[in-house]
């Protein structure tokens, strides 16, 4: 399943803005993925709170595996700028 909540903002995305596109792509995908899924949005949803604790996350590709799962994750990426303030 490849489903995102793209932004490209000039100024750095806000964490609460992170959050409300996380689970904006959990509502998005059928809901028996999204249960699949419940563990890896929780830890996403984690990485944003950590990175706006510290100041915000450069460019990264970071990826929340499911446990015993095949191929399903929730990926977060930021490609270039900053976001999680």
């Amino acid at each position: 399943m490849e489903d995102s909540e793209p932004w490209n903002e000039e100024k750095p995305l806000p964490a609460p803005r992170g959050h409300e596109l996380l689970s904006s792509l959990q509502a998005k995908i059928p809901p028996r993925e999204a249960a699949i899924r419940h563990e890896s949005f929780t830890k996403a949803h984690r990485f944003i709170d950590s990175g706006a604790s510290s100041g915000g996350v450069g460019p990264c590709k970071k990826s929340f595996v499911v446990r015993g799962g095949r191929d399903q994750r929730v990926d977060i990426e930021v490609l270039s700028g900053v976001a999680f303030v």
